[in-house]
């Protein structure tokens, strides 16, 4: 139920990546085909929800094919069970041959009760470096390869540390192949983007 507000009713903020947007009512997300969400849950109700979701799935029968949970701040996940971000990163950096992959999430922590936040699952990935968007820094984990790391809690942290990697991006090129110039047009042409 919205919550009441002089004028109105005050919006929940979602935010995914670089996105914030305002949620009046719960809405459904579609993510790459992959994940299915219910966003813009306020978190006095969605553990109700939840629970009625998963009850509904047990009756039509598919509970024990797909993963139903709490994600984020503000809503409801759905995968099936054999799929994970864990497992997407790999299947990611094998489809498209990268060595290592710079991944962003705003959830790279672990709850109170020990359950992981809907990113943390990434820094168990090999040559895997997570960059954390998380509200509060205290709780980004810390790993011993020293591949996460906090950069802000915003969309324009995300936007910032971008940025910065265009701008070694660019020194690189001139400093380590000054014949290279030219391809700094194509960097340049990221600036949009950002």
């Amino acid at each position: 139920m919205p919550r009441a507000v002089a004028g109105g009713y005050k919006p929940i903020e979602v935010r995914a990546g670089k996105t914030t947007i305002y949620a009046y009512s719960p809405m459904f997300q579609n993510r790459a085909d992959v994940q299915n969400c219910i966003v813009g849950v306020y978190r006095e109700t969605r553990e109700e929800l939840l629970l009625r979701i998963k009850k509904r799935a047990q009756e039509e029968k598919i509970l024990d094919k797909i993963s139903i949970q709490l994600g984020g701040q503000h809503s409801i996940d759905c995968q099936m069970k054999t799929l994970d971000k864990k497992v997407a990163g790999r299947e990611f950096m094998k489809k498209y041959k990268l060595s290592h992959l710079l991944y962003f999430g705003d959830a790279v922590y672990i709850k109170p009760d020990g359950t992981e936040g809907n990113d943390y699952a990434m820094i168990h990935n090999d040559n895997t470096y997570v960059f954390a968007l998380n509200k509060n820094k205290a709780e980004t984990p810390l790993n011993k390869e020293g591949r996460v790391q906090w950069i802000g809690d915003s969309p324009e942290a995300l936007r910032d540390f971008l940025t910065y990697l265009l701008i070694k991006s660019i020194n690189y090129i001139i400093g380590h192949n000054p014949k290279k110039i030219g391809e700094m047009q194509k960097v340049f042409s990221y600036l949009d983007w950002i």
